[in-house]
């Protein structure tokens, strides 16, 4: 079920000549990938027959409470039973006979289909069509093993009566949002489009079409399924009356099932998939979605077709199946084949997974920009449906969701991939800074809801984005102000949060008119990190002012992990040197804070206060070295532990864990940075 040559189709929108960006990096996302998860998705998947030609199978073997929510992917609930229980009596119907188990498995979730039949073959079943049919008058036949009734399919008054049934049909369940698709079962042996085990007759192609007319005119907001019997079980399945029939269907929109998988008579004679009829799918599969029915399982097992599976998954490949289905009790299929449903789920219909992004390295907020995402398709088919697809922008202080139009997932073919370009424009309001990006499927539900598509991916977060990347967001400036970029390691990264010291800056009179902030904090990185970043995180802004607040990681990280390699001290200075003289020569203004803490204890009874206090010396001497300002942060703080922390604690003074400001923490460092924001 693995493929392993993709076909690269590209849909490229080229980016227009108004965008801001000039610059893009594409991004390999293919490390989240998780292959082996099984997918719950929407418009595809398995199904299980609850009511199969008769009522005691196969439904009936689950527990009243077991709606198997440990099968994985189940689309939908197959109901499909002879007329006659529907319709006892002429114009009185037994609708509560299939309520109550529509109610019961759409509270699970599950969409359902059906099949009425007409003719049926066991014993107990001589009257499919019921009886007052033939009283009324209808033309038919006892035929077969067990001597059962065959209408005549062409003859008017039958026709009258079966169009009044699916019309008062329609009229209870044919617009409920929960119908995934009705088949065109009112034609032959179990609605499969032949007469083998009945009369053996060979009905021409307009009595064939008056069926399908019935299905269209009842149902015409409803996908409908037809059996590749009707054409292929015919004596010349390639002669002209079926050549008529097969345009027919095909004209109408038709979508192709198959009955007979694993099937003893077509193992013998039709290959290892046992599919009889590749060909009819071969024709629609792009455009309308493909059914696979098993054999009854038992009777796999008996005749020795089962074969683990193997047969089944490859008819799912060659048919390119957005439905499969079983006959068989549920429970006892699942505990005979231990984890192959959730193995094959994925592969059942479409599979998507983001192989590359390719995003713009800063985008201004209020001006168009593009985003390139390229796309593979794992299943066996595409889907039907146009998801809605849309971009998540999220900085410390927002997150935007920008719905992206020009794209369609229905053209991601199988075993392809394929490259689009969408175009999206950051609101005017949205804050400078960094920001991750991330996208989102949207499947509109018929009950008007909506779901996520999940994708073969890690990294979703609880809105349903997958995380693909991150930018550098140009807030549209403000007249006036100038611009203030803070650079740094988790304290820093934290600072633009409800409580960070960034937020608390904000809001004091002198900073609020004159600046806007721009955050561009890191966490566990050191000032190595900062260098490798100030390019695409700093100078990018063209800011006036940065703040350089580095060191606590610096400080611990041979002591929390001392398998790395870490920088010196004499590193550590070098390295904020020539940072500060880059900044410099570009006439941006530079204050350096010292670090703080790691910990909270007086008087050096932290273990790396000593170490710390070389760190703020650097900071202290390069500050002085190079004319920048100084906010002077780890005297600030343990000035005031001196005095505040009288039981000496170690942490929830001034941090929260020793290191990362709280609210009183942030408010000494938004006190100490402005007395140089000038």
């Amino acid at each position: 079920m693995y493929f392993t040559k993709y076909v690269l189709v590209l849909v490229l929108l080229f980016i227009t000549s108004g965008t801001y960006s000039q610059k893009q990096i594409n991004q390999d996302v293919s490390a989240a990938w998780d292959t082996v998860t099984p997918l719950q998705n929407p418009y595809k998947g398995w199904y299980i027959h609850y009511y199969d030609n008769r009522l005691d199978r196969y439904g009936k073997s689950l527990a009243p409470e077991d709606q198997l929510k440990d099968l994985k992917g189940l689309n939908h609930v197959y109901l499909r039973l002879g007329w006659c229980y529907l319709e006892p009596e002429e114009g009185r119907f037994n609708w509560p006979l299939i309520d109550s188990i529509i109610d019961k498995w759409t509270a699970r979730g599950c969409q359902i289909s059906f099949r009425i039949s007409c003719k049926e073959t066991s014993s107990d079943q001589v009257f499919a069509t019921p009886e007052w049919v033939k009283k009324a008058g209808v033309k038919g036949s006892f035929a077969g093993k067990n001597n059962n009734w065959e209408p005549d399919y062409g003859d008017p008054i039958f026709l009258e009566k079966l169009e009044n049934f699916h019309r008062a049909f329609a009229k209870r369940y044919g617009d409920q949002p929960y119908l995934a698709y009705v088949d065109i079962g009112s034609f032959g042996d179990w609605g499969e489009g032949h007469t083998i085990f009945g009369t053996k007759t060979e009905y021409p192609a307009s009595v064939i079409k008056k069926h399908i007319d019935i299905y269209k005119r009842c149902y015409p907001n409803t996908l409908l399924m037809i059996s590749d019997d009707f054409i292929t079980s015919r004596n010349k399945p390639d002669d002209a009356t079926a050549r008529e029939l097969l345009e027919y269907i095909r004209g109408n929109g038709i979508a192709w099932r198959d009955d007979s998988v694993c099937v003893k008579f077509f193992t013998d004679h039709y290959g290892f998939s046992t599919l009889r009829s590749q060909y009819l799918f071969d024709e629609t599969w792009r455009t309308l979605p493909g059914d696979l029915e098993l054999e009854h399982y038992q009777l796999t097992k008996d005749f020795d077709t089962w074969k683990n599976g193997k047969p089944l998954e490859a008819a799912i490949r060659e048919a390119h199946a957005t439905y499969v289905g079983f006959h068989g009790e549920p429970r006892q299929w699942m505990q005979d084949n231990p984890g192959y449903a959730d193995r094959l789920i994925n592969h059942i219909g479409y599979w998507y997974f983001i192989k590359s992004v390719q995003l713009p390295v800063t985008v201004k907020a209020g001006q168009r920009d593009s985003v390139s995402i390229t796309w593979l398709n794992r299943g066996v088919a595409p889907a039907y449906r146009r998801f809605a697809l849309s971009l998540s922008i999220i900085s410390h202080e927002k997150e935007q969701i920008i719905p992206l139009s020009n794209g369609d997932n229905r053209t991601w073919m199988p075993d392809s991939l394929v490259s689009e370009t969408y175009h999206f424009t950051v609101p005017d309001d949205f804050p400078s800074g960094s920001a991750k990006i991330g996208v989102r499927l949207i499947a509109d539900m018929p009950d008007g809801k909506q779901r996520v598509v999940e994708l073969g991916m890690r990294w979703k977060n609880k809105t349903g984005f997958y995380h693909v990347g991150k930018i550098n967001v140009l807030a549209a400036r403000p007249l006036n102000k100038k611009k203030i970029v803070f650079l740094g390691d988790s304290i820093t990264q934290e600072a633009f949060g409800e409580d960070g010291y960034a937020s608390v800056l904000k809001k004091t009179r002198s900073v609020r008119k004159k600046y806007e902030l721009i955050g561009e904090g890191v966490g566990g990185n050191r000032i190595g990190d900062l260098v490798k970043r100030q390019q695409e995180d700093v100078l990018v802004y063209k800011p006036d002012k940065v703040v350089l607040f580095v060191g606590v990681n610096d400080c611990g990280w041979p002591t929390w992990h001392p398998e790395e390699l870490s920088n010196t001290e004499a590193e550590y200075e070098q390295s904020m040197l020539e940072m500060v003289k880059q900044f410099q020569q570009r006439q941006i203004e530079v204050i350096i804070c010292t670090p703080a803490l790691i910990g909270e204890k007086k008087n050096g009874g932290n273990g790396l206060d000593k170490k710390l206090d070389r760190y703020a010396d650097i900071c202290r001497r390069v500050a002085a070295s190079s004319g920048s300002e100084l906010a002077d942060i780890r005297t600030a703080f343990t000035r005031y532990l001196e005095v505040h922390n009288t039981a000496d604690q170690d942490k929830g003074i001034l941090t929260v864990d020793g290191v990362h400001p709280n609210r009183t923490g942030s408010e000494l460092i938004a006190q100490e940075l402005s007395k140089v924001i000038k």
